[in-house]
């Protein structure tokens, strides 16, 4: 596990503004699966379902999102996303509430401009965060997405 704080070395986080529902994304975070692609079934799913978030506060956990292509194999889950879509899980009451955590995205590649959509979702972000959101790179290769608020109380003010 990355000690918190720590971002892949070539790769650092920043915020962008919304821009009509979609969340720009520097050239340098779009995940490497995605490049030269338009890929299909993208999904954001809560970022403590991806790695332990223990130091946020509970009130916050729901303030990070992971963007996850169902078609890469990955083992690494806290509480894997396929088991939820696949019905996987005994107890129905808690299956349909994490149901109604999954969005579906998608990532538009252009020559100039990449973009994030989950307009609900990042909708929802960007108003508790003047508009706009942290884009964090993941050191798997994808990116999360992060409220203001969560991001400075997890990863501390950038300089």
């Amino acid at each position: 596990m990355p000690p918190i704080g720590s971002f892949p070395s070539d790769k650092k986080p920043c915020f962008k503004r919304l821009v009509e529902s979609r969340l720009p994304i520097p050239v340098e975070c779009v995940p490497e699966w995605a490049k030269g692609k338009h890929p299909t079934g993208l999904r954001m799913v809560p970022l403590p379902w991806k790695r332990e978030l223990d130091s946020l506060p509970p009130g916050n956990r729901l303030d990070c999102w992971y963007l996850w292509n169902a078609a890469i194999p990955n083992t690494e889950w806290e509480l894997d996303p396929q088991r939820i879509l696949d019905r996987n899980i005994s107890d129905i009451g808690a299956l349909s509430r994490l149901e109604f955590l999954i969005f579906d995205a998608a990532i538009t590649i252009q020559q100039r401009s990449h973009r994030l959509q989950c307009a609900s979702l990042l909708s929802s972000l960007a108003a508790r965060s003047h508009d706009g959101a942290w884009i964090v790179p993941e050191h798997d290769g994808s990116i999360s997405v992060w409220a203001d608020a969560a991001f400075q109380l997890y990863h501390g003010r950038l300089e």
